[in-house]
Order: structure tokens, then sequence, then C-alpha cells
């Protein structure tokens, strides 16, 4: 019989999902691609069923989010980045204002291959 903090840790809060998709966006998945092809890292322990319910909340995240038109911060971050390694005149035209960007506190977790700041110079 398992204790109360056994069975604690066998589920998932929702500050863990919200985790677990915010680490997913950062690394470019999006709710298809992560059901598709979830990320190993970190998840392999979870389970294909908890996966597969996290899958189905990113899903219905993501389409809440699209319904009600707002984005998250992490899509500010996936975004900004696609327009500037999309659109050469968008990111010449910034690359041209700016010559240095201070980056004060940039997120640990963000692991997009090539963040704006970069992509600007």
């Amino acid at each position: 019989m398992k204790t109360s903090e056994q069975k604690k840790s066998d589920e998932l809060s929702a500050g863990n999902v919200q985790a677990i998709i915010s680490a997913a966006k950062n690394d470019g998945h999006d709710a298809k691609s992560f059901r598709m092809n979830p990320p190993r890292r970190n998840l392999v322990a979870l389970g294909p069923a908890k996966l597969a319910m996290v899958a189905a909340v990113f899903e219905l995240y993501e389409q809440t989010m699209r319904k009600e038109n707002i984005i998250d911060f992490d899509d500010m971050l996936v975004l900004t980045t696609a327009l500037l390694r999309t659109d050469e005149r968008t990111r010449r035209k910034y690359a041209a204002h700016w010559l240095h960007i201070a980056v004060v506190r940039l997120p640990a977790a963000w692991s997009l291959k090539r963040r704006p700041p970069e992509l600007c110079a």
C-alpha cells in the first residue's frame, strides 16, 4: 500500500504539466509534434498514460490560446525567433536599428537554437 507521499509523487500537478509544456515549447515543440514525438529528456519516468495526458492538455491549451487570440511568454520567444529567422526584411530592420542588445535576464530554460538577439547580430 502506498503512503500519501508516494501517491502525491505519482500525481501530476497543474504546475508540473505547465512546466513540461513550457520546456517542450522552448525545445521547439508544438502540441502536435509533442504528441507524435515527445521529448525523452526527463519524461520517460512519466509513462505512456501520463505522457498522453500531458499531450492532450497541451493540445487543448494551444486550441484555447488560438481561439482566444492570446499568447504566453513561451510563445513570445518562439514567435519572435520564428519571425527573425524567416523574415529577412524584419531581421535586417532590427539588426540595423539596434547595434547592441542587452539581455539582462535570459530564461535558463530557453533552449531555442537561435535566440532573437543572436539573429539580429
